[in-house]
């Protein structure tokens, strides 16, 4: 104990940083996986609405990368997840994210697009935690 009462454990405590969390490539993927399916579900109630032709192209891609991104989930051993399904879920939002941004350029401003755009990055976070 020292003279300002603290422990020398204690003390070494405080001084070293916090542990970083250790992410499982699996649950990695599910949570991306999960914030996809919110997005794919609010761009789909979207598209019924709206007449946007590519809003519908958007949505019909965005459909197609969570189906692969889903079946590489269920089929991929887990070995292969880190190495092939993260970088591929990873570009394929990387994509989507881009494509949803030319969507809703200066002229629409969709508050929906917005949001579905807001979930793919959140997916997206998921993915860069692996990193």
């Amino acid at each position: 104990m020292s003279d300002d009462g603290i422990s020398a454990p204690a003390r070494q405590a405080c001084a070293s940083p916090p542990p970083q969390p250790v992410f499982n490539a699996e649950d990695l993927a599910s949570d991306a996986l999960c914030h996809m399916e919110a997005a794919l579900a609010v761009l789909e109630v979207h598209a019924q609405q709206c007449q946007y032709p590519d809003v519908h192209g958007a949505r019909d891609l965005l459909r197609s990368y969570y189906d692969t991104a889903y079946g590489h989930m269920n089929n991929e051993p887990l070995p292969d997840m880190e190495a092939v399904v993260l970088p591929r879920m990873s570009s394929d939002l990387d994509r989507a994210v881009g494509i949803l941004q030319r969507v809703n350029g200066d002229d629409r401003d969709d508050l929906m697009l917005h949001a579905v755009n807001h979930l793919l990055r959140a997916a997206r976070r998921h993915l860069q935690r692996q990193a």
